[in-house]
């Protein structure tokens, strides 16, 4: 594949070797930076990108034939678990938009589907599912799994925004997070008259808002606070790349444009700001791809991870 932001594999490593930036095989915000420097300085376009042409330039390339598979091509591998017929519209309709959420619970793909199986409000799904890292302990086996819940041409109830195009010709990609953190001596308001607080200690400890305490690598603190939460549970790079795949794919399969709506607005107004816009009108007009933040005032999927913003702007 085109090696880019979310990118894991040993060319990525040789690639960071060569820049003689640390090598740990993840391709990040910082190994794109050092592209883009690379590209500028031997007159190539400095997208951070590196495609064939970047590749060749740099004298990389060996005889190894997985290599042709690692550059140059994507294969996108998904599982399927689809829900019961009548847990989700079959459709098929029209898709006009993408939007990302994030599930607010547990790394499990399969069992996040199974959730909304056994959910008596009715057909609430997205079509695709990203799992992630066990927030405790970094297990991995579900992280960066793509499964797709319903076939092509379904739609969920996934915004809550109503019955209305937007809302049925929309395709809904749910990343495994628990989303924002909470702290000692915070309260944490889950729905009225519910409310916990937690004791103060010493030092901050962060919790889920169903009390489980995060790995700390599993913790993204940003600059200041986004929708009431300073520390957020960390998207994994494999996430962020299987996101990737997911929206490409989406946009291949259905024509969906994914530098309108959400990267447009980054690139206007910074990720922070961008994350953070609520104007459903302005979603409803811009077809393209948005998250839930920009619908709804009360949700925080998703947040403005570093390398989740610099995944949108390399589409």
């Amino acid at each position: 594949m085109i090696l880019q932001v979310g990118s894991i594999s040993e060319l990525v490593k040789r690639l960071q070797e060569f820049l003689n930036i640390p090598a740990d095989g993840v391709f990040g915000g910082a190994t794109q930076r050092a592209v883009k420097k690379w590209q500028e300085e031997n007159g190539l376009i400095a997208d951070g990108v590196v495609g064939p042409q970047t590749w060749r330039a740099m004298g990389l390339a060996t005889t190894d034939s997985y290599e042709r598979y690692d550059v140059g091509q994507n294969v996108f591998t998904y599982k399927k678990k689809y829900l019961p017929k009548d847990e989700y519209f079959q459709g098929p309709t029209k898709k006009s938009w993408i939007f990302l959420h994030h599930t607010a619970g547990w790394e499990n793909p399969f069992n996040t589907i199974d959730g909304w199986a056994g959910d008596p409000r009715g057909e609430i799904a997205t079509e695709w599912v990203v799992g992630g890292q066990n927030i405790r302990d970094l297990s991995d086996d579900y992280d960066g799994q793509i499964v797709q819940a319903f076939p092509t041409g379904g739609w969920g109830w996934h915004l809550g925004t109503g019955r209305n195009t937007m809302h049925m010709e929309s395709v809904g990609i749910e990343i495994c997070s628990f989303g924002g953190l909470f702290y000692e001596g915070y309260y944490i308001t889950l729905e009225n008259p519910r409310r916990t607080v937690w004791k103060k200690g010493k030092e901050k400890t962060y919790y889920t808002y169903t009390g489980v305490i995060p790995n700390s690598e599993q913790i993204e603190l940003l600059d200041k606070p986004f929708r009431g939460h300073i520390a957020w549970h960390k998207y994994s790079t494999r996430q962020v790349e299987s996101t990737r795949q997911v929206i490409l794919e989406i946009s291949k399969r259905d024509g969906v444009d994914p530098k309108l709506g959400i990267v447009q607005e980054i690139v206007k107004r910074g990720a922070f700001d961008a994350f953070n816009l609520m104007d459903r009108e302005l979603c409803e007009r811009t077809k393209g791809m948005w998250l839930h933040t920009n619908v709804r005032t009360d949700k925080n999927d998703l947040y403005p991870s570093k390398e989740m913003v610099d995944m949108l702007l390399s589409l």
